[in-house]
């Protein structure tokens, strides 16, 4: 049998591979990958209810972020309005009736 040799040296013990040992330890990781996608297959509606979870949390921050601009857009407003009523020429020109910070 061919030898792989892997030595590792620490606290005086040395391991040595050999090649049939680093099949079976693939075999190994192979059966664990089928069992998390058995898992993971299983734990679909699981992950499905997560997932909307997820998708009406985003929802949410949305309708906040939209809200907030909406906010903005209207304190923008306000300020124009009253800027243009104070005659603040620096704050306001006014262009085709319409008023712009």
């Amino acid at each position: 049998m061919c030898f792989l040799v892997l030595v590792f040296r620490g606290a005086a013990r040395e391991f040595v591979v050999t090649s049939q040992e680093l099949i079976t330890r693939g075999l190994v990781l192979d059966i664990i990958v089928e069992m998390l996608l058995i898992w993971l297959i299983l734990n679909r509606r699981v992950l499905q209810e997560k997932l909307q979870y997820i998708v009406q949390l985003l929802g949410v921050l949305q309708w906040c972020l939209a809200s907030s601009y909406h906010m903005i857009l209207q304190s923008r407003y306000v300020l124009g309005l009253f800027s243009f009523l104070m005659c603040d020429p620096l704050l306001v020109s006014r262009r085709n009736g319409l008023l712009e910070i």
